[in-house]
């Protein structure tokens, strides 16, 4: 992809999944979500998967996070699941940020649920598989 500013790689699950972030023409600034059962070909385009102008960060009384800017994604994982996803985060635009104010950026960690997620991307897969053998002038 063009644009790239950001990638993280990680293999969970059955897949290798990437997280590429950057500018891709009509979606703008966003965070696209990729597999590969090789982590080095054949990458499938799953959409996006988050945006990071949007506040997407919510806890669970409520609370939404706004942030300006959320970067560099990571994760962390555990028992080859992810766990946790971090993001650098800023309330400004970075050229906003001066020494001796109260913004400054931090880093966010956000609980997830990999092993539903390694379940149900384990299932799609499956399906896709499963097309490609019975499309016509496929080997069997």
């Amino acid at each position: 992809m063009n644009g790239d500013e950001t990638q993280h790689n990680a293999r969970s699950g059955l897949e290798n999944s990437g997280i590429y972030m950057g500018s891709f023409g009509i979606y703008g600034y966003s965070v696209f979500h990729l597999t590969s059962k090789d982590g080095l070909t054949h990458w499938v385009n799953r959409g996006v998967a988050y945006d990071p102008r949007k506040d997407f960060v919510r806890y669970t009384d409520g609370t939404v996070n706004h942030w300006n800017k959320m970067e560099r994604p990571g994760v962390l994982l555990e028992n080859g699941h992810v766990k946790y996803f971090t993001l650098a985060a800023i309330d400004v635009e970075k050229n906003e940020d001066r020494g001796n104010d109260n913004h400054g950026s931090k880093v966010v960690v956000i609980p997830f649920d990999g092993e539903a997620f390694d379940r149900d991307m384990a299932k799609i897969v499956a399906a896709e598989d499963a097309a490609a053998a019975a499309a016509p002038g496929q080997p069997k």
